[in-house]
């Protein structure tokens, strides 16, 4: 029976992408790795075959076979041969001499960890590849590389490695959409946190169950786990843990229709964050409240900021998405259709679905503005086909009623001012939006 790794049973492409792959391994050795195949792995084959040029192709086929090992080491703790380490080595000798990016750099560090067989060594290359994917938007290769840390985590006696490595990856899963897989990935995460007393690691799982919960729908469950996760997190006097927690909640009271609130916990997330991927994300969604506020220069800011200074594909993503949104509301078409064209020549918001709901949903949004109801239709429609699809349960509403106000006037589209009892809040994040962006000017 052959299996999927078969070359006959690839496109022509892959097939010979693959063979080319493969010769580099002696018959008898290449079974031994096969049977180390996994489907998390199979993304790497995709990305053997689809690399735009030799250095691509050669660092994804380099990464399948240290992922090959490393996933042996996790099944059988058998450090790889070194031979067999070194004939990765030889073959793809530009990756290890002249190959200068970051990806390289890690697979670099991967091959020295297997070779010098240490599992925690292993662990933080892994991670490292996983987190270099996730900021790239290669969300199904950060699976891959995260799901074998979380193996050979498993077989240490400190579980703080394992631990670290369930979080990123239900972080990934529920960035795939895979809402079940993540939510019994943190559950993981949270019931072997508490019996080994890492509670900071207890605090992260707690959050992240409620922004899964929020994917779901359920505002009030988030907000409770939230709420008992920053509880908990303000007891060990953690900045960057307090501003997980703050940045959850902040999240899920955009999507609960309390803007100040949410304002408000946006900027505490800021401040506290000493990370500037976490700053950025905080202040993307500050961006949000703001826009839908009605306060479209202060937005505009932060959509601005978070664009210019992010390096995850997703965020930028959003970003421009927001500012699709603010040159829509300000009436400004010829903008509106930049942002829209650079949005769709983006090739990673194929693989990012939840990032392809909200832009189109943003798209459709903004052609009715302009009064293209049908083009409108088009995009809300294939909005709502996504949400449905990947269960994006939290957005099926919001889309629905903008399907719903199609024909009931351009008015339906417009702003709604926040409360006045939220204003102050609102106008105070604003004023900090500004000139955050006026000192990153200067």
């Amino acid at each position: 029976m052959r299996t999927s790794l078969d070359p006959e049973l690839l496109p022509a492409g892959k097939r010979s992408n693959l063979q080319r792959l493969l010769r580099m391994r002696g018959e008898g050795d290449l079974t031994s790795y096969l049977l180390g195949e996994r489907s998390e792995l199979r993304a790497l084959i995709e990305a053997i075959a689809a690399g735009g040029n030799d250095s691509e192709r050669e660092r994804a086929a380099v990464e399948y076979l240290l992922l090959l090992a490393s996933a042996r080491f996790a099944a059988r703790r058998e450090t790889p041969e070194p031979h067999a380490l070194a004939q990765i080595r030889s073959r793809y000798a530009r990756i290890y001499t002249r190959d200068n990016t970051e990806h390289s750099r890690i697979l670099r560090e991967l091959h020295a960890s297997l070779t010098s067989g240490s599992a925690v060594a292993i662990i933080t290359a892994l991670k490292l590849l996983g987190l270099h994917h996730r900021r790239e938007g290669s969300f199904q290769l950060a699976r891959a590389s995260l799901s074998v840390a979380v193996e050979i985590g498993g077989q240490l006696q400190d579980p703080i490695e394992q631990l670290n490595s369930l979080f990123w990856l239900g972080v990934v899963e529920r960035y795939l959409g895979n809402l079940d897989t993540a939510q019994a990935i943190h559950h993981q995460q949270l019931e072997k946190a508490r019996a080994c007393g890492h509670r900071g690691q207890a605090i992260l799982a707690q959050e992240n169950l409620g922004l899964v919960a929020l994917r779901r729908g359920r505002i009030a469950e988030a907000r409770n786990l939230a709420i008992r996760a920053l509880t908990e997190a303000a007891t060990l006097e953690d900045r960057e843990l307090e501003g997980y927690c703050y940045h959850a909640l902040m999240v899920i009271e955009i999507e609960s229709g309390r803007p100040g609130e949410a304002a408000a916990c946006g900027w505490e997330a800021y401040r506290r964050y000493e990370s500037t991927d976490q700053q950025m994300r905080a202040l993307q969604d500050c961006g949000v409240i703001l826009y839908k506020s009605g306060m479209l220069e202060a937005a505009r800011a932060a959509f601005e900021l978070v664009r210019a200074g992010h390096s995850d594909t997703a965020s930028r993503i959003r970003a421009a998405t927001g500012l699709a949104d603010v040159a829509a509301a300000e009436s400004n078409r010829t903008q509106f259709m930049r942002v829209v064209q650079e949005l769709l020549a983006e090739d990673a918001i194929r693989s990012l679905p939840f990032e392809l709901q909200s832009a189109y949903r943003t798209i459709g949004r903004g052609y009715a503005r302009f009064g293209d109801l049908g083009i409108a239709r088009q995009y809300l429609e294939a909005a709502l086909k996504v949400a449905l699809d990947r269960g994006y349960q939290s957005e099926v509403p919001a889309i629905k009623e903008l399907l719903a106000d199609l024909g009931a006037g351009l008015s339906a589209f417009e702003q709604t001012p926040a409360p006045e009892t939220e204003r102050a809040r609102l106008v105070e994040v604003s004023r900090s939006v500004l000139a955050e962006r006026a000192r990153a000017i200067a």
